[in-house]
């Protein structure tokens, strides 16, 4: 549902139950995600992790988007309108990481260090098929559902980036009671086209 409209003076036009979408808009959404991570011993003080995953994240929704009439705040007698739409959403997110983790002791003090980096590769896409726009209806008129699949729409928008970090972290214990912890990261993302 849309939710509710207010009012100039703030205040909610007609009940909290009122429903102003149509009986056949709907959300669908649909997420999965694939991934694993594998640690790697190299020795008694040093080890290697890594990891990828894959999330996939679509949603369709078919929508009436219904909106007040310009100048009314009574869509009760004055009616309101739709605007009916189709759309998919695609988001991807292509995640993997790389750490190393050692213990070892140098200048009298022992440290636990880290050195790893990471990426994200993102997408996100849309489609989208829009139907006839302000369909004015009055309350409790039942509209057939148009014939809209985003199949048949265009892209509306789309775009991509890669992301990635570099990092090194080391805890010194100084004594049983004194750590020190020292680190740096570095990011950078990269995107084609404009801006």
């Amino acid at each position: 549902d849309r939710g509710g409209w207010l009012d100039s003076r703030g205040e909610l036009i007609g009940d909290r139950e009122d429903i102003w979408d149509m009986s056949w808009a709907f959300t669908d959404n649909h997420v999965q995600n694939l991934g694993a991570d594998l640690s790697w011993y190299l020795s008694d003080n040093w080890k290697m992790k890594t990891g990828y995953n894959h999330q996939t994240f679509t949603r369709q929704r078919l929508d009436s988007s219904p909106s007040l009439m310009t100048g009314s705040e009574n869509p009760f007698e004055d009616g309101y309108y739709i605007s009916a739409f189709d759309r998919h959403d695609d988001w991807q997110h292509k995640t993997a990481y790389m750490d190393f983790t050692g213990e070892f002791a140098a200048l009298g003090v022992d440290h636990q260090l880290l050195i790893g980096a990471n990426i994200l590769d993102y997408y996100y896409g849309q489609k989208r098929h829009d139907g006839e726009k302000k369909q004015h209806i009055m309350p409790g008129e039942s509209v057939p559902q148009p014939d809209l699949d985003y199949h048949q729409g265009k892209v509306n928008s789309e775009t991509s980036y890669k992301h990635y970090g570099f990092y090194i972290q080391d805890l010194i214990t100084i004594s049983p009671q004194w750590q020190l912890l020292a680190g740096m990261r570095y990011d950078e993302q990269k995107k084609e086209g404009e801006g």
